[in-house]
């Protein structure tokens, strides 16, 4: 069975007060901003438009 807050055992005083400090949310956005990022295609200097 999939636990949840509500299953026996589980500290819900706890549950409800998970935060993420400031300066690990910067951390986490460059992060992912770097993970995301998509590199330009290299074009061919020899090709011209026509």
């Amino acid at each position: 069975m999939k636990q949840n807050k509500l299953t026996q055992g589980s500290n819900m005083r706890w549950e409800s007060s998970r935060m993420t400090l400031p300066e690990h949310v910067e951390e986490i956005l460059l992060w992912r901003n770097e993970r995301d990022k998509v590199q330009k295609p290299q074009l061919d200097a020899t090709r011209r438009n026509k």
